[in-house]
Formats: structure tokens, sequence, C-alpha cells
């Protein structure tokens, strides 16, 4: 007897199985879509915080990228995030594994351009991976209920 057949047999002896796998599923999917939504918006918080605090600074860390690099970035990944987010019914676990990758990406590319301050926005960062951690997460129950 296959997995599939082993599912419909269950499905017809409990009433209501099928609807509420269909629920836990929708569930884990807004989950997946509101984690991307907060990384969306701790980026959007980021874009703009960040360059007041670098305007009120340091003014000795001159190789720091600039006011203009730091927003363009974060709307870019902001922009990811949200349309992830709206994409997230159709494949949930590409989405959520798209903005990691972006976000992976950016941080390595920061990380090698501006070792020296590589401790700078940390807290956002670590927001921000952790929400899209959660993401993948629950992307993954989402694809396997």
């Amino acid at each position: 007897m296959t997995m599939g057949r082993w599912a419909q047999n269950l499905e017809a002896e409990i009433p209501g199985y099928g609807a509420s796998t269909l629920r836990l599923r929708n569930t884990q999917t807004a989950a997946t879509s509101r984690a991307l939504i907060a990384a969306a918006g701790i980026c959007m918080l980021r874009a703009a915080i960040v360059p007041w605090i670098m305007y009120y600074s340091n003014p000795a860390s001159r190789s720091a990228p600039t006011d203009l690099e730091i927003v363009t970035t974060s709307i870019l990944m902001m922009c990811v995030f949200t349309t992830a987010a709206m994409t997230v019914r159709l494949a949930p676990l590409m989405a959520a594994m798209i903005c990691l990758t972006v976000f992976a990406g950016v941080c390595t590319r920061d990380a090698l351009a501006y070792p020296d301050l590589m401790q700078q926005g940390l807290i956002s960062k670590t927001l921000i991976g952790i929400m899209l951690v959660r993401a993948v997460m629950n992307a993954i129950m989402s694809r396997t209920m």
C-alpha cells in the first residue's frame, strides 16, 4: 500500500482529515508570509535608521559604504522580501529560500567589501536572519503536510 492510498483511506475513515491538513498547510504558509513581511519591515527600518546613525557616528571611518548604497540595498532587499511574501502561496519553500539566499549574498558582499565594519548593523542582520530561517522552517513544514 503506497503512502498516497494510505492517506486516501485515512481521509475516508476520518471525516475532516483533509480539511484539517489543508488548514494546517495554510497556517504554515501564512506563518511563512508573516516572517517574510517582518524581514521586509526590518529592512525598511534599516533603510531609514542606518544613514542617520552613520551621519552621527565616527567620521573617521571613511571606508564605510555611502548612505545611498545602504539605503538602496535595504530597499531592494525589502522589495525582494515583500514580493516573495506575496507569492508564498504558490511556492512557499522557493520564496523563502530565494530570500535567504539574497540576504546571505548581501551579507557576504558587505563582509568582504568592508571587513572593518562587519559588526555594524549586527542586531538588524541577526533579526532578519532569524526571520528568514523561521520562514524556511515554516515553508518546509507546509510542504511536508
